[in-house]
């Protein structure tokens, strides 16, 4: 675990180390967010073609037939 320290400007220095790690590059998007007393920073993914992405998801994880989707969502609904 390596420490940093905020700048006046309210920056942070990602170390090398963990920039290598991650192969970030300069530029780079994060997302950021609070859990508890923590601060996270996770490297934005950009999807460069959403539609296929998304069509592969449903290929491989989301196999449902419509009646049992249509029985679960009723579910929620009740």
């Amino acid at each position: 675990m390596e420490s940093v320290t905020v700048s006046e400007k309210f920056q942070v220095v990602i170390p090398k180390s963990i920039r290598g790690l991650l192969r970030l590059k300069p530029k780079q998007e994060l997302t950021a967010w609070i859990e508890g007393d923590e601060i996270h920073l996770t490297p934005l993914k950009k999807i460069k073609d959403p539609v296929k992405t998304m069509a592969s998801l449903t290929k491989k994880k989301f196999r449902i037939s419509i009646e049992r989707l249509e029985q679960e969502l009723e579910g929620m609904l009740t």
